[in-house]
C-alpha cells in the first residue's frame, strides 16, 4: 500500500513538474514573442520570411529569405506608426506594397480584435496580397504561431482572409467602392486603385 502510495505521489510530482514546466515555456515564448514583434522591421527582417518569385533568375539559393535590409523600408514603418493616413506615391520593385502588407498583417497578428483591409483593381491581386500575409505568418518560428495562433489552419481559410484566433484579421477585395462599405477596418491598403 505505501509502494502504490509514494508511486501516485511521485506522478503527481511529476504531473506538476510539467505543467509548471510548460507554463514557464509558454510565458517565455510570450515575451520572446512581444520582443520579436514589437518593431515591425525587426520582425520582418529577423522572424519571418518573404518569398522571392524570381529567386532562380536571381541565382538565390531558395525562394524563401528574410525580407531586404532596404534602407527606406525603417523610416515607412515609423511613418505608418506615427501617422494615421499615409499616402504613398511609388514605383515597381521597391517592395512598398510588400512593406505595407507586412506592416498590416503584424498588427492583426499582434492585436485583438484588429482588422485589415486589402483592396486591389482586380481579385487576384488581392489574393496575391493576401497569400503574401499568410507566407509571412508561415513562415515564422513555431513559439511565435503559437502566441499568435490562428482561428482554423491556413489551408482551411478562404483565399481573401487571414484570420487570427483572438479576433484579428486580414481580407483582400477588388476594387470598387460598392466592394468596401461593408468592412470598417482599423488599417487599410488601397494598392494601384485608379482615380482615388
Amino acid at each position: 500500500m505505501a509502494t502504490l502510495k509514494s508511486r501516485i505521489e511521485r506522478l503527481e510530482l511529476r504531473r506538476w513538474q510539467l505543467l509548471r514546466n510548460e507554463s514557464n515555456q509558454w510565458a517565455a515564448n510570450n515575451v520572446r514573442a512581444q520582443e520579436a514583434t514589437s518593431d515591425p522591421y525587426l520582425w520582418v527582417t529577423t522572424y519571418t520570411e518573404t518569398f522571392n518569385e524570381h529567386w532562380v533568375e536571381e541565382d538565390r539559393p531558395s525562394p524563401y529569405e528574410p525580407f531586404p535590409a532596404l534602407p527606406y523600408i525603417p523610416p515607412l514603418f515609423e511613418l505608418f506608426q506615427a501617422e494615421r493616413i499615409v499616402w504613398i506615391e511609388k514605383s515597381r520593385d521597391m517592395m512598398v506594397s510588400w512593406a505595407c502588407v507586412a506592416y498590416l498583417t503584424l498588427q492583426a497578428m499582434r492585436v485583438p480584435e484588429r482588422g485589415v483591409l486589402f483592396q486591389t483593381q482586380k481579385e487576384d491581386k488581392a489574393i496575391q496580397l493576401v497569400r503574401y500575409a499568410k507566407c509571412l505568418y508561415e513562415r515564422q518560428p513555431q513559439w511565435l504561431r503559437e502566441v499568435y495562433p490562428l482561428a482554423k489552419p491556413l489551408r482551411a481559410q478562404p483565399e481573401l482572409s487571414l484570420k487570427f484566433a483572438h479576433g484579428g484579421n486580414v481580407a483582400g477585395i477588388p476594387g470598387g467602392a460598392d466592394q468596401i462599405r461593408s468592412y470598417h477596418p482599423w488599417g487599410y491598403l488601397n494598392d494601384r486603385q485608379p482615380n482615388t
